[in-house]
């Protein structure tokens, strides 16, 4: 899973740094700036997708994304001054009313349970750490 983006992401970094001067691009530094802000956004979100899909259920995982990739560009359109019709403002909360549906319907009592992501030694907390005083 991790090891498919630590491969892919910079594989298509070096392709497209191969063919920019084939096809003749240029670019202002702002442009190349934003670029790999994208691309070190894009990398970290695929490696959450496929973390998510090793530990959750796809049933709830697919829903989700597809209304994170549809609502994303909205909002910022909506940040952005754009407006929205009257069925545009409709379909948001019927959209999060689909993803709750779809991710409870068929097929939800077979999805596998949920395990905590491992964590890494240096996140963990002490041995010696002092009791919680809600404990």
């Amino acid at each position: 899973m991790l090891r498919t983006v630590v491969i892919a992401a910079p594989a298509s970094l070096a392709v497209e740094l191969l063919l920019w001067p084939l096809l003749g691009a240029s670019f202002s530094a702002a442009a190349l700036g934003w670029g790999a802000a994208s691309g070190v956004a894009s990398a970290a979100a695929f490696a959450l997708l496929y973390r998510t899909l090793a530990i959750g259920p796809m049933n709830v995982l697919s829903p989700v994304t597809a209304l994170v990739s549809a609502m994303l560009p909205v909002g910022a359109g909506l940040l952005q001054g754009e407006h929205l019709a009257a069925a545009g403002l409709a379909g948001l909360p019927l959209a999060l009313v689909a993803v709750v549906l779809v991710s409870a319907g068929h097929g939800a009592d077979t999805a596998r349970t949920w395990r905590a992501p491992r964590v890494p030694r240096c996140c963990r907390r002490s041995a010696r750490a002092p009791p919680s005083p809600f404990s």
